[in-house]
């Protein structure tokens, strides 16, 4: 069997907390606007500014990645998910008063990462153990994407049930949880 260097398992690492911490809350994101607005529209807004930020990011990120290590833009990438999250926890029921710079936060946060990702992990692997390495994360990456909703629907259900008087408190739990994660 191959072996992984530190390096790529350092990524393998990474990647599954980053696919766990957005699967544990970002489906939840856009229920939290909905359930605070039983409207289309902002959910529309939202996720649009979101992935214009994302696509310029990630452009942009081309010429960042002249200037800056990929890591930078991963780590850049993360605080920017905290960031985030901590925000709707902060602004709690205004959130949704405020979907368009959430939005384009989300964006940041997304352009950033995949862009440093993307090319710390070409430049970490060699073209031999690639496949494998590929094979690894993307097993450790879809037990994250599997187990994140299901875990964060019970976050919000238990933490609902703790606080009755604050029906959205099982949200504002799991978005500090997924900033935590994100750390």
């Amino acid at each position: 069997m191959k072996q992984l260097t530190p390096a790529t398992r350092a990524m393998i690492r990474l990647i599954t907390l980053v696919y766990f911490a957005g699967s544990l809350a970002g489906i939840f994101v856009n229920l939290f606007i909905w359930k605070q607005t039983q409207n289309f529209t902002p959910l529309v807004i939202y996720n649009l500014y979101s992935f214009i930020a994302l696509l310029m990011i990630y452009v942009l990120s081309g010429f960042w990645l002249k200037k800056y290590s990929a890591r930078t833009l991963i780590k850049l990438g993360n605080l920017t998910a905290i960031l985030f999250y901590a925000a709707i926890v902060i602004l709690q029921t205004d959130a949704v008063k405020l979907l368009v710079p959430l939005g384009i936060l989300n964006g940041i946060s997304g352009g950033l990462f995949w862009s440093g990702f993307n090319l710390h992990q070409y430049l970490s692997t060699y073209k031999q153990d690639r496949d494998y390495y590929l094979g690894i994360q993307e097993f450790w990456g879809n037990l994250a994407r599997i187990t994140g909703p299901l875990l964060g629907g019970l976050v919000i259900t238990l933490g609902n049930s703790l606080s009755p008087h604050q029906p959205l408190f099982g949200y504002y739990l799991l978005f500090a949880l997924s900033a935590a994660v994100y750390g």
